[in-house]
């Protein structure tokens, strides 16, 4: 989330059960039975493989979300920030190896590059790679770091996610060409996460005057000069896009083009790739790990399956703005008539445990919290306790309030279309609270529909099922606090989508993200976790693991499970040369 969704989430959206519904969360705001789960599983080369033709080495990848924007902070949706990968490069990457440097030529520390100054400044100091190019030729430099900060601060701009973080920067100091010092107004705990820093071309995206263009209206963001391995050099919206190597990447990428290619659904996606028409799924817009494990059973020895542990969270969110759902016994009742476990067992083949919270378990700060049993009778009461009652039984409850009108209780429930296990997924949430009384309506769009103009400026009424991408060093703030409601006022940004608001929960988050000490961050943070489960302003369901299924014949592919996206290493993928 830079739910740090991002200081410590990336959003992205996600068509919830399956890849496609990533987002990237709160920045500052991660498979079935039986797989090794705990390691990064790469693709092995073998000599079969239909993407080397006269003399050019292409790899086509599927993705069932279409990229909302090639331009960073400019979308939250996880499929996105693969594409962007491809084309643009961060500071540091979060390998399956751990952090390391990209365009930075390493992570800062505490001590030796991050120190808290007698002005109460946070100052991190940062050497950037002499031999990064943009695709124009035109060096990377320093002044592209504070052009990324200029577009993510600037309130004019419809950025998605960013601008939050970038305000707590006082300045960024230019050093040289390829040294610069980051001022933050106070300890930042996030000061070397993935995406905190976003770098723009100057040249590109800033005005004469250092100001930055309107870049939601510029020809950048469709057609972008990147740092990154592959350059955009055909977009066909609905279709595909079209990559091509960037002569100024090093080291040289092995492949020639990259086509990343739309498909509608994730069955049309597993067919291309039985087809060969696909040579690769993306890590968020791909298979579900349920459907990439039956499609490579079934075509064994044509595919393969590459797994890292995942932060995807797939849970469900209440409006809690509804009169109905603000009643926290409504919410609690909602979550215990709903059996997650047989749900997991019935669609994903028994493949991910059910979790409480919010927090990756290999989040260091995740503590143990208390189970949500599946306890229909509990519901019951719960539900009769709020004033809604079934005037017979097994007929939908009523409001029998004080004041009450004696409508039904009927709530709507959206989520993202194409992705055939949540649709499975939801027609049992649908059918156990149907046992309950509560009468669910389905709501299914398509991704871009439910999420950028539903979700994300909280125009569905009552329940939507989706993702959020959750990394291992947010704190939840982006997530959880009252000021990060998205509303028109603040233009949409923030990811508390349920709208909670909870001062404790606020104060305590805000007091986390400004301290860079653990035992504050450890202690903030577990009460934020037990008022969660408390008050129940988004059920949980699980965290995904990254899958990504290939034809044999790929080489270097290795999902990350976290906040960098499978182009974190798109320089080394390679196609094997047809015998």
């Amino acid at each position: 989330m830079r739910a740090r969704a991002a200081a410590g989430f990336v959003v992205a959206a996600l068509a919830v059960f399956a890849a496609a519904t990533a987002l990237l969360a709160c920045r500052r705001e991660d498979g079935p039975a039986g797989e090794a789960t705990n390691t990064t599983t790469t693709a092995p080369p073998t000599t079969t493989t239909t993407t080397t033709t006269a003399g050019v080495k292409r790899l086509t990848l599927g993705v069932t979300s279409e990229p909302s924007s090639l331009c960073p902070l400019f979308s939250d949706g996880a499929a996105t920030a693969e594409v962007q990968g491809l084309v643009f490069r961060e500071l540091v990457q979060s390998t399956p190896q751990g952090k390391t440097g990209d365009l930075a030529t390493r992570v800062p520390t505490l001590g030796d590059d991050a120190r808290l100054e007698a002005d109460g400044t946070f100052v991190v100091d940062w050497t950037l790679r002499p031999d990064a190019r943009w695709s124009d030729g035109t060096p990377v430099t320093a002044r592209d770091v504070v052009a990324g900060w200029k577009v993510a601060v600037d309130p004019a701009q419809a950025t998605t996610g960013g601008r939050d973080l970038a305000q707590k920067i006082a300045r960024i100091d230019v050093v040289d060409d390829h040294r610069f010092r980051v001022v933050w107004r106070a300890p930042e705990p996030a000061f070397a996460d993935v995406r905190t820093h976003r770098v723009l071309p100057a040249h590109r995206v800033l005005q004469h005057d250092g100001a930055p263009r309107d870049l939601a209206r510029d020809p950048f963001c469709r057609r972008p000069v990147g740092n990154g391995p592959f350059v955009v050099v055909d977009v066909q919206p609905g279709a595909f896009v079209r990559l091509r190597r960037s002569p100024q990447f090093l080291p040289r990428p092995l492949l020639d083009d990259v086509v990343v290619k739309i498909v509608p659904s994730t069955d049309a996606l597993a067919a291309a790739l039985v087809a060969g028409d696909v040579d690769a799924s993306l890590g968020h817009g791909g298979l579900s790990p349920t459907e990439a494990a039956r499609l490579v059973a079934a075509h064994d020895g044509a595919l393969v399956a590459l797994r890292a542990p995942g932060t995807t969270w797939v849970h469900l969110d209440f409006n809690l703005d509804d009169p109905v759902l603000k009643d926290v016994r409504v919410r609690r009742a909602l979550a215990l008539a709903i059996d997650r476990r047989a749900l997991v067992q019935t669609v994903a083949d028994d493949a991910f445990d059910v979790d409480e919270g919010f927090f990756p378990r290999h989040h260091p700060l995740r503590v143990a919290l208390p189970a949500l049993p599946f306890d229909p009778a509990a519901a019951r009461r719960l539900l009769d306790e709020a004033g809604f009652v079934a005037p017979a039984p097994g007929a939908v409850r009523e409001d029998a309030r004080p004041g009450g009108t004696g409508a039904p209780l009927r709530l709507q429930l959206a989520a993202a279309s194409g992705q055939r296990e949540t649709e499975r997924a939801l027609q049992l949430v649908q059918a156990a609270l149907r046992d309950v009384g509560v009468d669910v309506v389905l709501d299914l769009r398509p991704f871009k529909v439910f999420f950028a103009e539903g979700a994300k400026k909280r125009r569905l009424p009552h329940l939507s099922f989706y993702a959020w991408v959750v990394d291992e060093s947010t704190s939840g703030a982006n997530l959880w606090r009252a000021d990060r409601i998205p509303s028109a006022d603040n233009g949409f940004t923030g990811q508390n989508l349920p709208g909670w608001r909870d001062d404790e929960v606020t104060r305590l988050l805000a007091e986390a993200d400004a301290s860079v000490d653990v035992a504050v961050r450890q202690r903030n943070l577990e009460r934020v976790q037990q008022r969660f489960v408390q008050d129940v302003p988004a059920l949980s369901f699980w965290f995904r693991p990254a899958v990504v299924v290939a034809r044999r014949g790929i080489s270097g592919l290795a999902p990350t499970g976290t906040l960098s996206p499978l182009a974190w290493n798109a320089a080394t993928w390679d196609v094997a040369a047809p015998p």
